[in-house]
């Protein structure tokens, strides 16, 4: 998968707590035209381990199932692409 930014989000508002995190993580976004977006969770290697749909402003999402170590969070919607960084310990 090839997720080119053709219209990144300035000044974004997006915050991923607590991270690193080992169980769970809560991700924030204070940009309303976000907040019906989708996450996709990718390895660094930028290997898709996981989807959803994104439905509130706060979610909280839970990776125990992902092994630890570094992830790709993308956020895409409204043909806007955001990019935050996740670390996973156990």
């Amino acid at each position: 998968l090839d997720f080119n930014c053709d219209s990144p989000v300035e000044n974004r508002k997006v915050h991923v707590f607590p991270n690193p995190c080992n169980s769970k993580f809560r991700i924030s976004i204070e940009q309303e035209d976000l907040f019906q977006g989708t996450l996709i969770i990718q390895d660094m290697s930028g290997r898709k381990v996981r989807e959803l749909r994104l439905h509130d402003n706060v979610q909280e999402i839970d990776v125990r199932k992902l092994s630890e170590g570094m992830y790709n969070l993308l956020i895409l919607a409204n043909g806007a692409t955001m990019n935050e960084k996740l670390i996973i310990i156990r």
